[in-house]
């Protein structure tokens, strides 16, 4: 767990960096929502229209998702980083 504040923080701020420079690269560097969907009004109105409810949201849904993640590591005590890996990516 944390030992200190801080550490709760840099990785709060990590998280946040990290979700922000991947939702930009993915969403409008590579436009992938829009290939993989099609809709192209869809995702206009998701991530221009309604840009700051929707990206809130996201980033507690992701968010909760690591969180779950980390449950499922802490709690049957995975060392191997490969499996928590494997966790993280195979969670549903």
């Amino acid at each position: 767990m944390y030992n200190n504040l801080n550490e709760l923080l840099k990785d709060c701020l990590l998280y946040t960096i990290s979700f922000s420079v991947g939702i930009f690269i993915i969403t409008y560097v590579l436009n992938i929502p829009t290939l993989v969907s099609g809709q192209k009004n869809i995702i206009d109105e998701y991530y221009i229209k309604n840009f700051v409810t929707n990206i809130s949201m996201d980033y507690i849904f992701v968010l909760i998702y690591f969180l779950i993640a980390y449950l499922i590591v802490y709690l049957l005590n995975i060392e191997n980083i490969y499996i928590k890996t494997l966790i993280v990516g195979v969670q549903v």
